[in-house]
């Protein structure tokens, strides 16, 4: 049996991926679940939101085109994916989305990883991955709670 690789993806449009990068935006809105829990690729999609450059305006960011598309810029993990609470979990909770993505220890990629995204939770190719963990400092390859020394690291899974 080939263990699965440990870290799963998400595009966000531009500029909520860089407001999730520096660790500003803690909560993901969607519209669907997901089981997984894990380390969790953030990609910045090739399309801005609508109004990106009032959003840079707003939060101080750099310009819309200053900011990477088309590439995973950083990994957080994923502790948490629950009900709408009418926007009382976060400020980045938008009340009438159905589910919010709680992300917590968001590392930036010092050398964002240019790949496609897709729509949903997506899988990483294996080259991909290796090269996304391989950026991560040891405090993100294992989860909360697991013995780091006997459970295998991020990259040995892939690999097995």
């Amino acid at each position: 049996m080939t263990a699965q690789p440990c870290l799963r993806a998400i595009t966000v449009r531009q500029p909520w991926a860089e407001l999730i990068t520096y660790a500003r935006k803690t909560v993901e809105n969607r519209s669907w679940t997901c089981t997984w829990r894990g380390l969790l690729a953030i990609h910045a999609g090739k399309t801005p939101e609508a109004d990106a450059a009032e959003i840079c305006r707003y939060f101080g960011l750099r310009k819309p085109s200053a900011l990477t598309y088309g590439a995973i810029i950083a990994v957080a993990r994923l502790v948490d994916v629950h009900d709408n609470c009418s926007g009382d979990c976060s400020y980045w909770a938008e009340p009438e989305a159905q589910f919010h993505w709680v992300l917590a220890d968001t590392v930036d990629l010092r050398q964002p990883m240019n790949c496609s995204g897709k729509q949903r939770l997506w899988t990483p190719e294996a080259d991909t991955a290796t090269a996304v963990l391989d950026q991560l400092p040891a405090r993100l390859h294992a989860a909360p709670g697991i013995d780091a020394s006997t459970d295998p690291s991020p990259l040995e899974v892939i690999h097995a």
